[in-house]
């Protein structure tokens, strides 16, 4: 005699959640500006930093850096970050844009897009700022 089968209801395979991960905080993220540009597109998308691995204790291939590691980018700029040969470190630093802290600003402020808004503003307020004084510095 045959033992009765289970049913396939029964069995509910829930995803483990990681500290740091929240789908909604990378929805909010569409509706910034870019933080390499500056510009509002339609295509912005949350980027995650290869630092937050290292950050978060994550190893593994496959694995990719909690969403709170994450920076707004739009499309070209996020295609650029993965095309650059220097690596994302050095295409943030020649922005001089700060992924890390924009990412744990961003982090702080998650849930409240207006406050986002903001900590993207101030980023890319400090980078051009930075940008300025490394082009005068050049000139003089």
């Amino acid at each position: 005699m045959r033992a009765p089968r289970i049913a396939r209801d029964i069995i509910k395979w829930k995803r483990k959640e990681r500290d740091g991960m929240s789908r909604a905080h990378l929805d909010n993220m569409a509706g910034l500006p870019c933080l390499g540009c500056g510009q509002r597109k339609a295509t912005v998308v949350g980027h995650h930093l290869c630092a937050g691995l290292m950050a978060a204790g994550v190893r593994g291939m496959g694995m990719k850096a909690p969403d709170r590691f994450a920076v707004p980018l739009c499309f070209e700029c996020h295609d650029a970050v993965h095309h650059y040969k220097g690596g994302e470190e050095a295409w943030l630093m020649e922005r001089a844009v700060d992924g890390r802290a924009a990412s744990d600003a961003l982090w702080a402020a998650r849930g409240d897009v207006e406050a986002m808004a903001r900590v993207v503003f101030r980023f890319r307020q400090m980078a051009d700022l930075a940008l300025r004084e490394r082009a005068a510095g050049e000139v003089a």
